[in-house]
């Protein structure tokens, strides 16, 4: 998902399993009719209620016209489904935001993202998988480091957001929210925006949350195997924000340019 906000000159780039979408509904109380909001779920979906019951800006100025629709597929699906193509995808990157709005507005509003632990995040991307897998098919979901393993391999983007708020390598927005100290880092920002913390207080009930049936801590969970894996797919964000794979340590700086 991605917000772009005319009014507060911002921009909200939404990466995976982050409560992204709580932080999302957040931000879009600073939007209007005017702005770019994409859709959190279908319209009567719980996201979507938590997003009107919060006062949130429902999804505005995501759809593409029929004319700007770019090949079959997507005529297809709005026929057949009633699914209209999206201008931009719920987890638009730095750089596709970039090459929609162009140089003079990117280099002039504020691009905010949000990370996390990336081996608490891996165990809660393992956990949604999950539930989704045995929703719909009702059939048992692959053990925890069978799944790292395969995804490490054809999907390591479900395990690291880099390329999310990177271009080139290069970190591409100016401040970082972290998933460990999320409300008080929304708070700094309604600062820097100059608006009311209340207005970025977080939603009481979490958008995606609730299934994980594991409590315990990552540093209990990860097998030794996995604990490398996830280093080595995730090396880049951990090396950047001082990430360490210990109890009750996560980064060591909030970043904010």
């Amino acid at each position: 998902m991605a917000i772009v906000c005319h009014k507060h000159k911002f921009m909200f780039i939404k990466t995976r399993k982050t409560a992204g979408s709580s932080v999302e509904i957040a931000l879009s109380r600073l939007c209007d009719a005017d702005d770019f909001v994409t859709p959190l779920s279908y319209p009567d979906g719980f996201d979507e209620r938590l997003r009107r019951e919060s006062g949130g800006q429902s999804p505005v100025n995501w759809r593409k016209r029929w004319w700007q629709y770019r090949d079959w597929k997507e005529i297809r699906h709005r026929i057949k489904y009633g699914k209209q193509a999206m201008v931009l995808g719920t987890h638009a990157t730095a750089r596709e935001l970039r090459n929609r709005y162009g140089d003079a507005t990117w280099n002039q509003y504020l691009r905010v993202t949000i990370e996390r632990n990336p081996w608490d995040k891996a165990v809660s991307r393992y956990w949604w998988m999950k539930h989704r897998h045995e929703r719909r098919h009702s059939t048992p979901f692959e053990p925890m480091s069978a799944f790292f393993h395969r995804v490490a391999e054809q999907r390591p983007h479900w395990l690291s957001n880099w390329h999310h708020y990177t271009i080139n390598d290069q970190l591409a927005v100016d401040v970082v929210l972290f998933y460990e100290t999320l409300q008080d880092d929304l708070y700094a920002l309604a600062r820097r925006l100059r608006v009311s913390e209340e207005t970025l207080q977080l939603p009481q009930k979490r958008a995606k949350s609730g299934f994980r049936r594991d409590d315990r801590p990552y540093t209990e969970v990860l097998s030794p195997q996995d604990r490398d894996l996830i280093t080595d797919v995730c090396r880049k964000e951990i090396e950047l924000f001082g990430y360490r794979f210990e109890a009750g340590e996560n980064h060591d700086t909030a970043t904010t340019h």
